[in-house]
């Protein structure tokens, strides 16, 4: 527990990692946004829908295994002297996770040929192997720097990573349109900023951490996050596989000018809060009570009044924003606004399932975003324009899981509160 008189330095710290985590963001989100509209508009809504799974591929699978990086940033902490066997034990968890995780998504080549027309499936396999199991390195190491409160390696990893990612892409866009050869250009920066940035912040982190739980208990845990990331990963970067799974009798043009809008007007309210989950897990790690309560609170205000903002500027700007980058993909401003407003329910339940998770509450963590994602899903299923459906189902979805969250938080915490008071005071 933090000191008293430690408090104010720990706060100025925590606030300087959030400067520098969100500005990563932000440096991150905007290479990704040049990506996301530097494709489409290059390809085309009749050509760009496979380079759009395949995205929404890679990142659903990134956001499955982010529970390598929470689980990770919860089990690590700072020591003086160094562990024996720690690195040892962390580089071997690793490594074998790293390897399943490619030998599952070779194996999964029937699906992928289900997703992706022709011989797209089993070519689009192996660089979503490669992605993957580059990502569990890139995870655990964003974890261990997570637990040792190394924000400038955090900060680097973010977004050196996306800036590695757009110069890639642009240059493979320089020679060819290809979506095989599109589809390395995105998924080898997972690989090469760890060959890249891991000389740079190794030092900060080898033998300087602890693990405070076995690579059995550690891989337990991250198994019970396992339906929890799922869940958040179809909710986010996978639901335009949802929309292509479900839309099977709409032609590829208007599908892919969903795709590509709900990708880039959603970013705003969701890629900041999607990179905090680690940072609120430190923050919320520490509060009890009514603490926690109005922190969560606090946060959740912070992005209902930004989505607000955001909406209201989509509804007014977003028509001559979308003629003015992407013409061909053109729609009515209602559906601009709709698609911030919606994104804001799944902002909020970033910050509840933070507060829940930072409890070591997996199951009720679990519970909230399989809820969202079995509503939302659900909705997808209804025969309804695609457009509308997907509107409610983003709104709804999110919104029952934050009630599942925000409900077990006011029942532990007021269990919490119970205890703490003094025997026969109560009444």
């Amino acid at each position: 527990m933090t000191q008293p008189g430690n408090a104010p330095a720990a706060s100025a710290k925590a606030g300087n990692g959030l400067k520098l985590i969100l500005g990563a963001t932000v440096i991150a989100g905007a290479a990704g946004y040049v990506v996301t509209i530097l494709v489409p508009a290059v390809l085309g809504p009749d050509r760009v829908q496979p380079f759009l799974l395949f995205w929404s591929a890679m990142y659903l699978m990134v956001a499955v295994l982010a529970g390598v990086q929470q689980e990770v940033t919860r089990a690590a902490s700072p020591v003086v002297r160094s562990i024996p066997g720690a690195r040892r034990s962390v580089r071997g968890f690793t490594v074998a996770v790293s390897v399943c995780v490619a030998v599952l998504v070779v194996a999964a080549i029937p699906l992928w040929n289900q997703l992706f027309t022709g011989e797209l499936g089993w070519r689009f396999a192996l660089p979503l192997a490669v992605a993957a199991a580059s990502y569990v390195v890139v995870a655990t190491l964003s974890g261990l720097m997570y637990g040792l409160v190394r924000w400038q390696g955090i900060a680097l990893f973010i977004a050196g990573d996306a800036i590695l990612r757009l110069v890639c892409v642009g240059a493979v866009l320089l020679v060819t349109q290809d979506v095989i050869a599109l589809a390395w250009a995105a998924a080898l920066p997972f690989l090469l900023s760890t060959l890249l940035f891991w000389p740079v912040v190794r030092r900060g982190v080898v033998g300087r951490f602890s693990i405070d739980v076995t690579n059995r208990q550690l891989g337990w845990n991250i198994s019970r996050t396992l339906l929890a990331s799922l869940s958040m990963g179809v909710l986010m970067s996978g639901f335009p596989l949802v929309i292509g799974a479900t839309s099977t009798g709409v032609p590829a043009a208007p599908v892919s000018v969903l795709i590509v809008l709900l990708t880039l007007v959603r970013a705003p309210v969701v890629i900041p809060m999607l990179s905090l989950q680690s940072f609120l897990i430190v923050h919320f790690r520490s509060l009890r009570g009514r603490a926690l309560g109005s922190s969560v609170v606090r946060i959740g205000g912070a992005v209902v009044g930004g989505t607000i903002v955001l909406s209201v500027l989509a509804l007014w700007l977003g028509p001559w924003v979308v003629e003015l980058i992407l013409p061909a993909y053109q729609t009515d401003a209602w559906v601009l606004a709709g698609i911030v407003a919606t994104s804001g329910f799944l902002a909020l339940l970033c910050v509840s399932g933070p507060a829940v998770l930072a409890k070591s509450k997996h199951a009720a963590y679990s519970a909230g975003w399989l809820v969202a994602m079995i509503v939302s899903v659900g909705i997808m299923l209804t025969p309804f324009d695609v457009v509308p459906r997907t509107l409610i189902a983003l709104a709804a979805g999110p919104f029952i899981g934050v009630l599942v969250h925000l409900g077990w938080l006011a029942v532990s915490e007021r269990a919490v509160l119970r205890e703490s008071l003094p025997i026969g005071s109560e009444g």
